[in-house]
């Protein structure tokens, strides 16, 4: 039979989402230094967690080095632009319960 609803695709495995999970997500400004983000209200169990680079046009200006997600938790993650570059915005999103 056919399969319907929400699924996310995590370390290669396609996760259905269910009604108990929860999608969260932002924008920041972030650094090769790094930045915190802490979410508005904690998930249950530590979300996965993803982001990219924020753009409005079809060009991006400048060169940028690879997006480090780290110290994830309940409650919020660490983000950091790899290498020594200016700070650019990122949008991220979260999904776990």
């Amino acid at each position: 039979g056919d399969t319907f609803g929400l699924f996310l695709k995590s370390f290669g495995a396609w996760t259905n989402l269910t009604k108990s999970q929860v999608i969260k997500s932002g924008n920041v400004s972030v650094s090769s230094t790094g930045t915190m983000v802490t979410f508005d209200t904690p998930f249950t169990e530590t979300p996965h967690i993803t982001a990219t680079y924020a753009t409005e046009g079809v060009t991006f200006n400048g060169e940028s080095g690879a997006l480090k997600i780290y110290n994830k938790t309940t409650s919020g993650f660490s983000i950091q632009i790899a290498g020594s570059y200016s700070s650019q915005d990122v949008d991220w999103i979260a999904v776990g319960k």
